[in-house]
Parts: C-alpha cells; structure tokens; sequence
C-alpha cells in the first residue's frame, strides 16, 4: 500500500509539472493565434481558433512558419495585408503549421503571402493548398527543376526530357531522337503523381495515351509554382 500510495503522489508531481509547463507556454500559443489570426477575414474569430488549434499541433513549427511568414512579407515589402477568407485559411494555416520539411514548409509559407499580397491583382486557387499537402519533397524537388529548365532543355511544345531530373537536364527533344531512356521507376512514380494533380504532362501518344519520357509543366503548374516557390529577385 505505502509503495502505491508513493506512486499516485509521484504520477500528481508529474501532472503538476505537466500543467506549469502548458501555463508557460500560453501567451505564445495566443501570440501565435494572433498573429495568424491577423491573415484572416475574421479576425477575433480566426484568433480564437487558431490560437485553440496550435495547442493540439507541434508548437515549434508554428513558429518557424511565423518566422518564415513575416521574413517572406519584409523581403517583398508587404506592409499591409487582404486577410483571407476562413475557408481559405484554416486548412492552409492548419497545413502550414502541421509540415516537418524545411522545403515543402517553405512552400506553405510563400503560398500564405501569395494569399494575402494586396498588392498583387494575381489569383490564388484555393485549390493550390491541397496541391501542396500532396507533394512529396521529391515530388517538389521535381517539379521546381522543371520549372525552372534552361530553354535549351525545352523544345518549342515546353516539352523536356524527364530522365536525368532533378539535378540535371538534357538537350531539349528533338523529333529524330532515338532510343532514349526514360525515368526510373521512383521518378516515373513521381512524374505520374505531379500529372495526377494538373502540375505537368506527358507527351501524348498516336493511342492518345501520355508518355513522361517527356513532360512539360502545365500552366496550373507554373501558377502553383509562382504561388509556392516564386523566382527571388
């Protein structure tokens, strides 16, 4: 019974520690909530909920990707913002803040001042925050190097050689090429997923099928990437 009884009173020591460390931490988590708060339409309501979101998320991610945000707004000289909508913010906020890859956490955080650039008469699909959620770093990796392909890789089409991507590229096609090796199959895999979701696309066949030896970047595509990855200056 005494060795119970000097359990419970060590597991209440551990609560209590538990409890002054969430107590410590509370006025950054509604500092955080404020300020992503402050890219929302509503603002007192988008405060409230985000401060109460982050307490369930991991609390040092969100604050690199504020760090990122507010680094982000300087370097383009932001200084006012057009808050976005809730529909809008919420699961790209909830993303933002949820994203362990420095890369694709990057990409979050510039498709957040994409959005709230009032400067920009740019559109922004509300669609491009999903787009994101399912790339892979490999993925981004790859459409960012398409994307950016010198113009002697690319053909009059767009269309480029898939094969040596990302980390390099091949003249651009050309009509009496022969026998030239197509990606493998972890990038063939990563081709296809960037084509599932309207970011690049394949060469078409005679059958009307689509090859990714070649592949050009889409017009989604670039606007995605202007959103997420834009050119720095």
């Amino acid at each position: 019974m005494e060795e119970e009884a000097k359990a419970i009173q060590e597991s209440a020591k551990a609560v209590q520690e538990v409890a002054k460390t969430a107590a410590t931490y509370q006025p950054s988590i509604h500092e955080l909530g404020s300020f992503f708060g402050r890219l929302m339409t509503t603002v007192e309501q988008g405060s409230g909920l985000i401060a109460d979101y982050i307490k369930g998320r991991r609390f040092e991610l969100a604050v690199k990707q504020e760090a990122r945000i507010k680094a982000l707004m300087e370097e383009r000289g932001i200084k006012t913002i057009r808050p976005m909508p809730l529909s809008t913010a919420v699961p790209l906020i909830d993303a933002a803040t949820l994203e362990d890859n420095e890369d694709i956490a990057e990409m979050f955080a510039n498709l957040i001042v994409s959005h709230i650039h009032k400067e920009s008469d740019t559109y922004v699909p509300k669609q491009f925050t999903e787009t994101l959620k399912q790339l892979s770093p490999f993925q981004a990796a790859v459409l960012k190097a398409m994307g950016d392909a010198p113009e002697k890789s690319r053909n009059a089409s767009g269309m480029m050689y898939t094969a040596p991507l990302p980390n390099h590229y091949w003249d651009a096609p050309k009509p009496y090429d022969r026998d030239v090796p197509g990606p493998d199959r972890n990038l063939l895999v990563a081709l296809a997923s960037l084509q599932q979701v309207g970011c690049i696309e394949g060469s078409a066949t005679m059958g009307g099928y689509r090859m990714l030896t070649q592949a050009l970047v889409t017009e989604f595509g670039r606007a995605f990437l202007d959103a997420v990855a834009p050119t720095r200056l």
